[in-house]
């Protein structure tokens, strides 16, 4: 099952500003992670992130690396939310928390302000793969992209100029030739073509177009911007809200059960594994774990039942007289 990520609407109308295309995959990672936690403290750990967004080629050196810098380029900005009535000013989480060596993890914890935008959502929200949009090659495509899902059964989106230049986060210092080439016209390729990542016959979005709307005076500047895409169709926006709904609480008690064994440090064969995975083969459990021996190793352990799985753990943890990692 592929991993989604889902919020309120409201988030697409925040400008997140200076993000890189990894730091993007990063926060949308953590937010699938909180995701129906309420406020509650969670782990994301960088075995879990390399699944996410794509880190399986990074060595962990990198990948702490990366994440103690984005951690801290997340920590220190101020979310800029503006409506008719009134602009907000706040910080999206009220904990973080990374490593300074070894293991590479980020601790989290929403911001009771933000919660709502990522708890116990029933109506307008946008949901989409954190694979697909991973995959994505810029960060201003990821954010066209995100903005496209939400209106993915109109096939519609419509925004002033001056606030999809704010929401794209495009330096004021670009002129049009500059936004059309660098930004505008590789997007929409991307968006609009036959993929090959993750459907061979279609396009994310199936004829997208854009048009600039100007306005009346000197140089006729552009007022509006707007996108056409073909939508879903009234039974198919049914059936992909069902499969959707469906498929997210299938996730959230996927989740649940992942949880009770994942990070969780057993001794077998001399050799000491991480669980990251466990899942049902026909009448067996399939551990997917990792250990050192001369370099990281991966291996996927067979076992009869969970109970197995769940006394090497302890034993474990008895011996050693150690606590679960923080989360």
């Amino acid at each position: 099952m592929k991993p989604l990520v889902k919020y309120d609407n409201e988030l697409n109308m925040i400008a997140f500003k200076a993000m890189t295309q990894v730091e993007n995959n990063v926060f949308f990672a953590l937010l699938h992670k909180l995701r129906d936690k309420g406020t509650k403290e969670v782990v994301l750990d960088f075995t879990e992130l390399k699944r996410l967004i794509g880190f399986e080629s990074q060595s962990n050196e990198y990948i702490i690396k990366s994440i103690q810098g984005i951690a801290k380029k997340i920590a220190q900005s101020v979310v800029r939310y503006e409506t008719d009535e009134v602009i907000k000013f706040f910080t999206l989480f009220q904990v973080l928390e990374v490593p300074k060596h070894n293991e590479a993890y980020i601790r989290a914890k929403i911001s009771e302000t933000f919660a709502y935008l990522i708890n116990d959502l029933k109506q307008a929200f946008t949901v989409f793969e954190i694979a697909e949009f991973s995959a994505l090659s810029s960060r201003y495509t990821q954010t066209l992209y995100r903005l496209l899902k939400q209106f993915r059964s109109t096939g519609y989106l419509k925004l002033e100029w001056s606030r999809f230049i704010d929401l794209m986060d495009i330096p004021h210092s670009y002129e049009m030739r500059d936004i059309n080439k660098q930004i505008l016209k590789p997007a929409l390729k991307e968006l609009g073509e036959n993929q090959t990542l993750f459907n061979a016959t279609n396009p994310i979005f199936k004829n997208l177009k854009m048009n600039k709307i100007r306005g009346r005076g000197r140089g006729r500047p552009v007022t509006d911007i707007e996108f056409t895409f073909k939508p879903e169709t009234t039974d198919n926006k049914a059936t992909q809200e069902k499969k959707t709904k469906k498929q997210l609480e299938k996730e959230r008690k996927e989740q649940e059960f992942r949880e009770q064994f994942y990070t969780k440090k057993f001794s077998l064969d001399n050799l000491v594994h991480t669980c990251l995975n466990v899942y049902k083969q026909d009448d067996k459990y399939l551990l997917e774990t990792e250990y050192y021996n001369k370099g990281l190793i991966r291996k996927n352990i067979k076992f009869d039942n969970l109970e197995q799985i769940k006394k090497l753990i302890k034993d474990y943890e008895k011996n050693n007289q150690v606590k679960d990692r923080p989360g």
